[in-house]
């Protein structure tokens, strides 16, 4: 990513994304082997789609440096909590990336839970 590219994220908010993307990652992987120890049928593996979305959500907007709560209010983090963003055009810009990280985290979701189907019992 080009350092001129627009941001929201200060280090510390892409290390703490990286830690909850990690949380939820292993929250997802023991929640489907509890589901597949269990023996439950194929439906029930689809609830591993929503951990699943937010750890690919956290991982990113770390990658991104750019959250997207922040950005679709219009902010970024300052050292001292968040700030407006002034320029509109890199409002904008990260508003269209926020949309953008929502629609890959989803369909890596989707991806992710699809392959949950598909093991067999």
């Amino acid at each position: 990513m080009d350092e001129r590219t627009p941001h929201n994220l200060l280090p510390s908010g892409r290390k703490l994304r990286l830690m909850v993307g990690a949380l939820l990652a292993l929250f997802s992987a023991g929640m489907l082997v509890l589901l597949l120890a269990l023996g439950v049928g194929p439906g029930w593996r689809l609830f591993v789609a929503l951990p699943l979305w937010g750890c690919a959500l956290c991982f990113l907007q770390a990658r991104a440096r750019t959250c997207v709560w922040l950005a679709g209010r219009g902010l970024r983090e300052t050292a001292t909590g968040t700030a407006p963003v002034e320029d509109a055009r890199e409002c904008l810009e990260l508003m269209r990336r926020g949309h953008r990280l929502h629609l890959q985290a989803l369909i890596l979701a989707a991806a992710g839970a699809v392959g949950a189907l598909l093991i067999p019992v």
